[in-house]
């Protein structure tokens, strides 16, 4: 099995391929209207320091994440 770690984590530029959502179900799915899902691949394009948002794109969008919503979020390494 492979090792998860939290999307706060990644440096810019990294690249992660979502695992799993640590939360319930209400946050669950506003991370999946926001188009967050199991699977898709993310690119960390910007993160501001201390505990400021953390910007990624996948499918050419790019979200601006908030650092407590960024570290509910898992992902492996791409």
């Amino acid at each position: 099995m492979e090792s998860t770690l939290p999307v706060n984590t990644l440096a810019e530029g990294d690249k992660g391929e979502i695992t799993s959502f640590e939360g319930g179900f209400f946050f669950r799915k506003k991370l999946e209207e926001m188009g967050f899902h199991i699977g898709t691949t993310i690119t960390i394009v910007a993160r501001q320091w201390m505990s400021g948002p953390v910007i990624v794109r996948f499918e050419n969008i790019e979200v601006a994440i908030g650092f407590n919503m960024a570290k509910r979020i898992r992902v492996k390494r791409v």
